[in-house]
């Protein structure tokens, strides 16, 4: 049997299929464990043939994708992005939707997606939310600056948020509401700032006892945070072929445009993982603060081009080298032979 689910946040449109591709039942379910065990205990009876179920990666696919695997029925998640161009239609509903879902499936001819496994999900559930908790400390602490500077008042101090500038901000003379708006900008960054170490915390646990990323925090520039988040956007490194497919994945490969003789590289590709990405640009920003041969590759292409180049262009040697550290299992060596 094949089963095909358009899901949506309340409701899941479910059709399944036998191996000829007639449609033996079809139903718009609740996205409900007891609904769900209802109607395929119904409808499969004292059927023990081999049984998969086929969903687009989607948000709200996740909880549905629990329920099927409480009921025994392993999943497949199709790529939303490669399922478009397969199957575009002018008029698409959710049973036909469902429908073409469990005949790719039948046929062998699902885009696949990753399908994490719990534990992956889970760590990146937190280094997402944690990096969500520091841009969103970082905006309070713009809006403090922008306030501020409404108002004329300079810092005498570098860091207005260290002890000294909380103690200059505390002396300011501001109109009433000016004042208000100070003092809760400064307890939500306080309050994010409390959430942060609480995540910070939890990921030095996790990194205790994950070799991997004890590895990777070996290179120069992929401090605690960015080691556990590159781990866990990757999940198993085994499902990239090599080096080309895995920087391409991170989005650090620009996009090709060739016709004929005529071949033109653009932006950066748009169809990427955006977190390893931003992990990977980051930890060259921070790696080129440090000697070696990376830090001496980023100042290099910044004399040569400009910061962005230099970054985008370490990012991808970095990519390159976390592919080789985690296929081979070795150790950071300061060197580039291994990211060749």
């Amino acid at each position: 049997m094949y089963v095909g689910l358009d899901v949506h946040r309340d409701t899941s449109f479910c059709v399944i299929l036998d191996q000829d591709g007639e449609i033996v039942a079809e139903r718009n379910l609740n996205n409900d464990p007891f609904e769900f065990a209802d109607f395929f205990n119904g409808v499969l009876g004292d059927f023990d043939g081999p049984i998969e179920a086929a969903m687009e990666a989607t948000t709200d696919a996740y909880f549905v994708q629990v329920i099927l695997d409480d009921l025994g029925i392993p999943v497949r998640l199709a790529h939303p992005r490669k399922l478009r161009l397969i199957a575009e239609s002018s008029s698409m509903t959710d049973a036909r939707a469902a429908f073409i879902l469990a005949d790719m499936l039948r046929m062998g001819r699902l885009p696949e997606a990753y399908l994490a496994p719990a534990e992956v999900l889970q760590s990146r559930e937190l280094t997402r939310g944690r990096q969500s908790l520091v841009t969103s400390g970082t905006r309070y602490k713009n809006k403090v600056s922008a306030l501020l500077r409404r108002h004329g008042c300079r810092c005498p101090v570098k860091d207005k948020f260290t002890k000294a500038g909380r103690k200059w901000m505390a002396g300011l003379q501001l109109p009433m509401l000016s004042a208000m708006m100070l003092r809760i900008y400064l307890k939500v960054i306080d309050m994010l700032g409390e959430f942060i170490a609480e995540c910070n915390a939890k990921l030095r646990e996790i990194s205790d006892h994950d070799e991997r990323i004890q590895r990777l925090q070996q290179i120069p520039g992929i401090a605690e945070v960015f080691g556990p988040m590159i781990v866990a956007e990757i999940g198993d490194i085994d499902r990239f072929w090599s080096k080309t497919k895995f920087v391409a994945y991170c989005g650090l490969a620009p996009s090709v445009h060739q016709s004929a003789k005529t071949t033109h590289r653009g932006s950066l590709r748009q169809d990427c993982n955006h977190w390893l990405r931003f992990a990977f640009v980051e930890a060259a920003q921070s790696c080129g603060r440090h000697p070696g041969p990376y830090g001496d590759y980023y100042q290099r292409k910044l004399e040569e081009r400009d910061s962005k180049v230099a970054k985008v262009a370490t990012a991808r040697r970095l990519c390159r080298l976390v592919f080789a550290m985690l296929h081979s299992g070795e150790d950071y060596r300061a060197d580039h032979n291994q990211a060749a």
